[in-house]
């Protein structure tokens, strides 16, 4: 088990001085201003890579080890890289305190590391995702805690934020392919004289029923967020 010597334990030498250098003042800073500790930790795992149940059990061994669980309040992050001494598979994993969950819940540590961690990994560009990753992190964090971090995040906006543009285009895309196929139908089926669209011009009374919504079943736990290739 490494001892805790720090925010950034670099044992699978992934990370370039310049980059550890400022992930740690990040880090420092982080935790003066809101007590919350994220500590950033690779290591190699042979010649052979781990699963993910071997990942998840290493980041609850190590987490509760550093004491990270002892705080008063657990609003602590673990942000785990193991690799394979040939640097074929890496896998990053996000350890979160009980408190740190109501931050980053599962899904959001999920973005973080599918929109981070896992492209620049497959590019073997693994100081530039756990730099990223990491600023991410510590950049939702302080948004929970209304502080302004240190230095100029390596992302535009909101990590969270999904490329929303994109996502409208696809939508209307769909929606207008299935207007233009219903129309089509309509086109081929209809009777001479018959309205193209047959319900404009009608009005059907309809009696509203209660709105309602509905969310679940969820469930927590500290080992979401994992993400690998």
């Amino acid at each position: 088990m490494p001892p805790s010597a720090g925010p950034v334990l670099d044992y699978a030498a992934l990370i370039d001085d310049a980059h550890a250098t400022q992930l740690i003042v990040l880090l420092q800073k982080l935790k003066e201003k809101t007590n919350a500790t994220v500590a950033v930790l690779t290591v190699k795992t042979g010649p052979r890579p781990w699963d993910r149940s071997q990942v998840e059990a290493y980041a609850a061994r190590v987490y509760a080890e550093w004491t990270l669980a002892k705080t008063p309040i657990d609003s602590n992050v673990l942000f785990l890289v193991a690799i394979d001494d040939a640097h074929q598979s890496a896998q990053a994993f996000l350890y979160r305190g009980q408190a740190a969950q109501e931050l980053i819940d599962n899904v959001k540590a999920g973005k973080l590391l599918d929109k981070f961690a896992s492209p620049a990994f497959e590019r073997k560009e693994y100081a530039k995702g756990i730099y990223e990753t990491t600023w991410a992190v510590a950049f939702v964090m302080a948004q929970a805690y209304k502080i302004t971090l240190t230095g100029k995040p390596p992302f535009e906006g909101d990590p969270l934020a999904g490329d929303s543009g994109s996502q409208n285009i696809a939508i209307w895309l769909i929606v207008l392919l299935v207007l233009g196929a219903f129309a089509f139908q309509r086109i081929k089926q209809r009777k001479p004289g018959e309205s193209l669209l047959p319900w404009i011009g009608r009005r059907k009374r309809v009696r509203r029923q209660p709105s309602s919504q509905w969310r679940g079943p969820f469930s927590r736990g500290n080992f979401g967020g994992f993400g690998g290739r």
